[in-house]
Order: structure tokens, then C-alpha cells, then sequence
């Protein structure tokens, strides 16, 4: 059905007419109840129209994390982490999953509009970058680091090229695993530096020496 010019006009007001924004929402307007069929169109079920006014994008998006299980979650939090796409055997490594598991799990989860498959490539990546956020917020510095490291292992060991390289480099870094990023992140820079990237190399090697220094450690050999 199509939706009543009322609902319309809350919801473009609610959410700018963005989207992905406004889809977040309707699902949730619709998962609680707030949505009704009226005269062949979708109306506000509650007529005061507080059900919207205090449902912002964020909060629908929130809500709808809220019900995924724990491995769903744990799968939408590593592909935000890992900082654009992921394979499904790389991301069932890093997760400790059996691949098919990985497999059932992120069929579900683009079928529910949260990821999506990336054309031409094996590998899925987020519908949008509010929803790794809001995950991302609500887990612990630490859990937030295990798992980049866990990315970090699962990437080098499956990836090749310099975008593996990059994305290692940046996720031993982000884990704070000084031991790693020493390993890491010169490879990074050096291939940085060969693609006359001067500027990221040197950024690059700037974060490696500011984690040796917030550990209170000498700074790694290069």
C-alpha cells in the first residue's frame, strides 16, 4: 500500500527524505505496531503522531540491531570494522565460524537490508555506515579490539596485495597491538611510498610512533 500524504509528510519531516532513513522508520513504525492500512494507504496508527515525533533514524536503526542474535551482531560489527567489504571466508575465520554458518547468517542479514552483496565480488559490506556505529558504540574497547585483531589475522593470511597490506596495517593499528602493527604497518608504508603515496606513508608511520609512545615503549625498528 501506498502510504497516506500524513505519513508522508511525518516521516520526510522525521528524516529528511534521505533514504535509507526513511526505510529505517517505516520498519520500525511498522515493527511496533504503528502503522495501519486506511482507506487502501498506510496511515499512523496513533493519531497524536508521538510514536514519530520521538523515533529519529539513529534510534530505528538502534532498535533493529537490538533484535539480531549474537553472531549476527558479531558479523555486522567485523564487516563495519574490517572498514569497507569482506569475504565470507575470511570474516567466518576471523569469527571462529564454520563457513556455511557464516554463509546462512549473511544471506539473512542481506534479506533483511543490513548488507548487501558487493557486484562483481564475492563479498558483502554494509547497507549503510550508521548501522556498524551503532553497533560499534555499544561494544567494549576491548571487545572492539579483539576483533580487529582478529580481522587483522584473518585478512593476512587469506589476502594478498597491497589493499590487504593497507587494511592490516590499519587494523593493528585501531587494535592498538603494538606487536603486530610494528610487523605490519613498514610493509604498509613501504608500499604507501613505491605508489608515491608520500603523504598517508608518512601518516601511516606517524600512528605507529604515537602507539609505541602511549605505550611508554621505545619506537619499533624500521
Amino acid at each position: 500500500r501506498r502510504p497516506s500524504s500524513d505519513v508522508t509528510a511525518r516521516v520526510e519531516a522525521a528524516t529528511r527524505g534521505l533514504p535509507h532513513d526513511v526505510v529505517e522508520v517505516l520498519g520500525a513504525l511498522a515493527a511496533q505496531g504503528h502503522l495501519a492500512a486506511e482507506r487502501g494507504a498506510l496511515a499512523i496508527a496513533d493519531p497524536s503522531g508521538a510514536a514519530l515525533a520521538a523515533l529519529t533514524a539513529s534510534e530505528a536503526t538502534r532498535l533493529r540491531l537490538a533484535a539480531l542474535g549474537p553472531d549476527a551482531r558479531r558479523i555486522v560489527l567485523a564487516i563495519a570494522l574490517a572498514g569497507g567489504s569482506l569475504d565470507p571466508l575470511t570474516l567466518a575465520t576471523a569469527l571462529g565460524l564454520e563457513e556455511d554458518a557464516a554463509l546462512d547468517s549473511l544471506e539473512a542479514l542481506v534479506q533483511d537490508a543490513l548488507l548487501r552483496d558487493c557486484p562483481g565480488a564475492d563479498e558483502v559490506s554494509l547497507v549503510h555506515d550508521r548501522i556498524g556505529e551503532a553497533l560499534a558504540a555499544s561494544a567494549s574497547a576491548a571487545a572492539l579490539a579483539a576483533l580487529r585483531a582478529a580481522l587483522a589475522r584473518a585478512i593476512e593470511a587469506s589476502g594478498e596485495g597491497d589493499e590487504a597490506r593497507h587494511r592490516v596495517a590499519e587494523l593493528d593499528l585501531a587494535a592498538g597491538s603494538l606487536e603486530d602493527a610494528a610487523r605490519t604497518v613498514p610493509v604498509s608504508v613501504d608500499a604507501l611510498a613505491a605508489a608515491g603515496l608520500h603523504a598517508d606513508a608518512v601518516e601511516r608511520l606517524d600512528a605507529l610512533l604515537a602507539l609505541a609512545m602511549d605505550r611508554g615503549v621505545p619506537a619499533p625498528p624500521l
